[in-house]
């Protein structure tokens, strides 16, 4: 295919990927607020990006420009798009209603937002019961979480953000959407790719026997 995001197909590619048996999209779930020194679109560049790459993958689309949901608690923040959670539920039931009229039966939310999962879960559950189609919601920062458990990373105060792989993770879906030079990295840093963010503070050690650095293309990949 000539892209496999779906905005940016053309309707006759759509169809030519639908009449070949495909029906497979990845959406990426996302949310504008505030966050840091980072933009404010850093969580829903980070769900796209990496939306694109688990679409690759799996011989699917990739949804992207669905920014607008519920923020948490960073409504704090004048930057901050306030959206409820009945509102998010309700926007992404009637977005999966079309893809399952379109011919899409393999639906996921793809998401590094934390509390994204307070939409995504009870509406995979209600539209299963609606439509009989299942819904999957899938966070890769949760997933990356127990990883590092698995390899002896216990996250401490600062949860996942104290690790350069949570970095990492980000950072290459900002490469795979084409978007880097809206990150605000650190250019005297060494790798792992370290970004001038004060959610990294620098005295927050490093954890012990970190054998799991990898380049941030390979993560998002």
């Amino acid at each position: 295919m000539r892209t496999g995001i779906y905005n940016r197909m053309t309707a006759r590619e759509v169809e030519e990927y639908l009449t070949r048996g495909g029906d497979t999209m990845f959406i990426g779930v996302g949310v504008i607020e505030a966050h840091s020194s980072m933009p404010i679109d850093a969580e829903q560049v980070g769900s796209e990006g990496i939306a694109v790459a688990m679409a690759e993958k799996a011989d699917g689309l990739a949804m992207i420009n669905v920014p607008y949901t519920f923020p948490g608690g960073t409504v704090v923040s004048n930057a901050t798009v306030q959206v409820s959670i009945q509102e998010s539920a309700e926007f992404l039931r009637i977005l999966c209603r079309s893809l399952v009229a379109q011919g899409f039966r393999k639906i996921f939310f793809v998401t590094g937002h934390g509390p994204a999962r307070m939409v995504c879960e009870p509406l995979c559950r209600d539209f299963f019961q609606e439509f009989k189609t299942h819904l999957v919601f899938i966070n890769p920062f949760t997933l990356l979480g127990k990883l590092m458990k698995k390899n002896g990373q216990e996250p401490g105060q600062m949860g996942l953000m104290q690790y350069p792989e949570t970095e990492d993770l980000t950072a290459g879906a900002y490469r795979i959407m084409g978007l880097e030079q809206f990150l605000p990295v650190d250019p005297d840093a060494a790798p792992p790719i370290r970004f001038t963010d004060d959610m990294n503070p620098p005295d927050v050690p490093a954890p012990e026997g970190a054998d799991i650095h990898r380049s941030a293309s390979q993560y998002a990949l």
